[in-house]
């Protein structure tokens, strides 16, 4: 599984959010049409599938593909678009600062 995460990994962290909704099994989805807006660019994809890969550092994204992880799973665990969108915000938020330095 080591060599298949490194072949298929979506920037350079090798950690992404999985981020699952029903939206995302559909060719039009809500959510990937916000991630194309914010500058994210697909790096794999098979939009049958109810979940994507999210690097918010490389603005990459995979759609899922059963049985194949296209990086690490940060925190372990799945999350809906909802909780995606809060934590992208807080990113988004402090994008360009230095790390102790705040708006």
């Amino acid at each position: 599984m080591e060599n298949t995460t490194r072949s298929l990994q979506l920037g350079y962290t090798r950690e992404c959010f999985l981020v699952s909704g029903e939206d995302l099994g559909h060719q039009n989805s809500e959510f990937i049409e916000f991630l194309r807006n914010e500058g994210f660019h697909c790096k794999y994809g098979f939009w049958d599938c109810p979940w994507v890969w999210v690097n918010i550092d490389s603005k990459v994204y995979g759609r899922g593909r059963p049985g194949v992880a296209y990086a690490g799973v940060i925190g372990g665990h799945a999350i809906t678009i909802m909780e995606f969108m809060t934590i992208y915000n807080v990113f988004k938020k402090y994008r360009g600062y230095e790390v102790l330095q705040f708006p």
